[in-house]
């Protein structure tokens, strides 16, 4: 079976990732005017690789806004199983005043465990088994590299599932507007 190259890219940076508030599973657009300089770099990358045959994004707003500003000309398939996982009562509160009742919930360097169970929100097996579906999926697929358009969380998971020396479930710092490559 061939590989596939799977690339991943955060959206452009919100209100709420500026004021380090969580999003989750809440939908918030997103103006990627500030962030021009890092999207034109972004598109003639990925315009430059000429490699790219399938590319995807997350049905929130903010990747939408991202992907069309990147690729304008490209049709996207939208696909549920990239949405940011949902954080339940958390969404819309600060990470710092969260990390600070729910110690637990945080590794030493301030990330969230992604195990860690949130009232109301989305379980780890299930946000995992969702996203392992979406990789399955393109693994089977005969094409050489996709794109996919996502989220922190999403790509934090993808990275801890093929990262064969690390087990974790804490969430990577992931940048926005920064391209990840991983071999499926």
């Amino acid at each position: 079976m061939k590989n596939v190259d799977l690339l991943l890219i955060r959206h452009a940076p919100t209100s709420c990732n500026l004021d380090n508030v969580f999003m989750g599973s809440q939908d918030h657009d997103v103006d990627v005017s500030p962030n021009m300089k890092e999207i034109k770099n972004l598109r003639e990358t990925l315009t430059s690789m000429n490699t790219i045959e399938k590319y995807y994004c997350s049905p929130m707003r903010r990747a939408i806004a991202t992907a069309k500003a990147i690729l304008p000309d490209v049709s996207f398939t939208i696909d549920d199983r990239l949405r940011e996982k949902s954080l339940g009562q958390w969404e819309g509160k600060n990470k710092a005043a969260l990390m600070s009742e729910h110690p637990s919930a945080f590794n030493a360097d301030g990330r969230l465990d992604l195990r860690y169970e949130i009232k109301g929100g989305e379980s780890y097996d299930h946000f995992i088994n969702r996203i392992e579906s979406f990789l399955n999926e393109v693994k089977r697929d005969p094409c050489g590299t996709v794109l996919a358009v996502t989220h922190s969380g999403v790509i934090s998971s993808v990275l801890n599932i093929y990262d064969k020396e690390t087990v974790s479930s804490h969430v990577r710092n992931v940048g926005n507007l920064c391209l990840y490559k991983i071999e499926l």
